[in-house]
């Protein structure tokens, strides 16, 4: 089974505020969709106009599935959703900054949503 990693940590030093996970299921996470911002709106004469403003990885949210996760794991995460609005999230394509939406534990597998608000 294919495995990713996503590291997370907190923007100031914090000695609970950082986690690793290897553990990913690729085929269970959404981890690189991508949105454009853009509204289709329909006009009187039977079309429509599109307003395109284009892509910004700031539109994207991540849908992350640990197999087997830990409760060392659990327990890093649970402090930084309940403590911090703003995380470092470090994915293989890029460093970003983002929000720890929700955090779930659904027949022994950790569901995270994170929601990217910038780069780094």
């Amino acid at each position: 089974m294919n495995r990713l990693t996503m590291s997370i940590s907190t923007p100031t030093y914090d000695l609970l505020g950082s986690v690793m996970l290897h553990n990913i299921e690729a085929r269970d996470s959404d981890m690189y969709s991508l949105v454009r911002r853009s509204v289709r709106t329909p006009t009187l004469n039977g079309g429509s106009y599109l307003d395109d403003l284009g892509y910004t990885d700031e539109d994207r949210t991540l849908e992350v599935v640990l197999a087997n996760g830990t409760d060392e794991q659990r327990e890093s995460l649970e402090y930084m959703i309940r403590a911090y609005s703003e995380l470092n999230i470090m994915l293989p394509d890029g460093a970003y900054i983002g929000n720890l939406q929700q955090l779930s534990d659904a027949g022994g597998k950790l569901r995270l949503t994170v929601l990217i608000t910038g780069t780094q």
